[in-house]
């Protein structure tokens, strides 16, 4: 897929089992994305059955031994499951790069805001700048990260939250990060923060 143009788009995505949701593809395997722009356009997605995993991305939802390269996207990504999830990732680029080797994101830019509330329990949640969770052998180079980062919560939940990646898997595994910036803040918190045991944690990569 190259040389998409999207603007003022708007996508309102219900997931079931191990979806993924993005402007330009769901998911992509053994694929290249090359050089799509989505502007001022709007993810909104919810949950609809428990015990999902769900992975959101301005670009891609999820991408598997694939590259992602000189794309960009501008606007906001809603996350907010009404029942349980067992994992959920959201990112400006992609939601995740998980589970196959050799993923590839480079010379990406991102912008606008990410925002997760939970309403009911979530049990890990990764929201990044470029990508959500990142997992085995990766690449990001020469990415910028202008979004904004918000999570909020009334349950117990682990959330981990990056500039550039959200969760990264480090053991046993080796990672390429290279020559990118983050302009966006994060913002993590409970709605409710006597009744909450929420651990934000922050890599500003």
């Amino acid at each position: 897929m190259q040389n998409l143009n999207l603007s003022d788009s708007y996508i309102n995505s219900y997931q079931t089992y191990d979806d993924g949701t993005g402007f330009v593809v769901r998911s992509a395997y053994k694929s290249t994305i090359s050089s799509c722009h989505v502007k001022h356009s709007v993810i909104e997605c919810s949950s609809g059955e428990s015990e999902l995993y769900a992975s959101v991305g301005g670009i891609a939802g999820v991408i598997e031994k694939s590259t992602v390269k000189d794309c960009s996207f501008s606007g906001n990504i809603i996350l907010s499951p009404s029942y349980y999830y067992k994992y959920a990732s959201a990112g400006g680029i992609v939601g995740s790069m998980m589970y196959k080797d050799d993923n590839t994101i480079a010379n990406c830019i991102s912008e606008g805001n990410i925002k997760f509330i939970a309403d009911k329990y979530v049990s890990q949640v990764a929201v990044g700048g470029i990508v959500g969770a990142c997992n085995k052998v990766f690449r990001i180079s020469g990415c910028c990260n202008k979004m904004n980062l918000y999570a909020e919560e009334t349950g117990h939940l682990r959330i981990a939250m990056g500039g550039i990646f959200g969760y990264l898997e480090c053991e046993g595994y080796k990672h390429y990060i290279e020559r990118c910036v983050n302009f966006g803040e994060i913002i993590g918190g409970p709605r409710e923060k006597t009744a909450s045991s929420m651990r934000v944690q922050r890599i500003l990569s």
